[in-house]
């Protein structure tokens, strides 16, 4: 009588959670539940529009973040380590392989003198389309040299120690997961390189594998069926849809649903820091509304954030608000706005 076999299949999410789970204790399962979205996503990359940076970091040295970065490693496609690489360096790696990026202490890659030319890969690599563009080649005999793009689009997770030092405009492009050093009580396996990273390169296979076999199903999924997330900013839940999408094919309803409390839970909330402008219009509208007033002098409105009349000045008039005379019910002439002058600005930006 023949035998039958039974394939079993191979399920990616819960693999890569089990075998993160080995070397890292974390203090919160959203951690693992995003991790090992992202690594499914280094394999998908192709098949996304936008892309999360994973911002590991902790208050303190010795909270498993290094580990975590190494483990994580093990299995993302192509990964590279660029925490002592130039930003030339790291666009044209990017744009010819376009791997997953893990770059360690970033909290002293931002400390002291900004190194803006790597904040501007940064900035730009999280949606497809991002580049850079550089001067190349030598000086022709007018003058000029020849501009060439670099892309700087792929997937990132950025390491450290949270310094304060991580410039708004990177972190509101990260889903943060703040690790905590383990319980003396805790205890995980050892992490021996040579036993790790055979056991790490047969579960990249059928990783890749998974990955190679479901793009189609990836790229079917109309992402207007992925529903907003709660108290997350669009520019959060832009980075969020892809992670959801996989969790959708990967594990169906169920697996998309942890997906959603998950990411909820660690991007709810995190709303980019508000611009001076945008603080001035703020602060505009409070003061006229409080007060019940169509019309609030400059000096006031200096006065309650903290600048100087002609500070002010500069911070509106971006936003085509210019300060004129206005008279008060007692007859009293100071420099000032209006209540209409905010109207579209509001509208647009509060």
């Amino acid at each position: 009588m023949a035998q039958t076999t039974t394939t079993i299949e191979f399920k990616p999410l819960e693999e890569i959670d089990k075998f993160l789970r080995r070397f890292v204790i974390f203090s919160d399962d959203a951690h693992a539940e995003v991790i090992a979205l992202w690594v499914l996503h280094t394999w998908a990359f192709d098949a996304a529009y936008a892309t999360p940076y994973i911002y590991v970091h902790s208050a303190e040295p010795q909270s498993g973040k290094t580990r975590t970065m190494e483990v994580t490693q093990l299995l993302a496609r192509e990964s590279i380590s660029a925490g002592n690489i130039s930003a030339a360096g790291l666009f044209s790696v990017i744009g010819s392989s376009a791997p997953a990026v893990f770059i360690d202490e970033v909290d002293a890659v931002f400390t002291g003198a900004a190194n803006e030319e790597l904040r501007g890969v940064l900035n730009s690599g999280y949606k497809q389309g991002g580049n850079v563009m550089r001067f190349v080649g030598k000086l022709s005999e007018d003058g000029t040299r020849e501009v060439a793009s670099f892309s700087t689009f792929c997937p990132k997770m950025l390491v450290g120690i949270d310094n304060g030092a991580m410039p708004d405009t990177i972190r509101d492009r990260c889903i943060p997961l703040q690790l905590k050093r383990k319980k003396t009580s805790q205890e995980v396996e050892r992490y021996l390189p040579r036993i790790v990273e055979p056991q790490a390169e047969e579960l990249r296979r059928k990783i890749e594998a998974w990955a190679t076999k479901n793009i189609e199903r990836i790229l079917s999924v109309d992402p207007n069926t992925i529903k907003a997330l709660e108290g997350v900013s669009d520019r959060a839940f832009e980075i969020a849809e892809p992670l959801l999408i996989l969790a959708r094919v990967a594990g169906g309803k169920q697996a998309e649903n942890r997906a959603r409390k998950a990411l909820t839970s660690l991007l709810a909330g995190q709303a980019p820091k508000l611009s001076p402008g945008i603080q001035a219009l703020q602060a505009a509208k409070e003061l006229l509304d409080e007060a019940k007033m169509d019309r609030l002098s400059s000096a006031i409105l200096a006065a309650h954030l903290g600048v100087s009349p002609k500070k002010l000045g500069v911070l509106l008039q971006p936003y085509g608000i210019t300060p004129s005379t206005i008279r008060f019910p007692s007859g009293e002439k100071v420099k000032g706005y209006y209540r209409r002058d905010f109207q579209d600005a509001w509208e647009r930006y509060l």
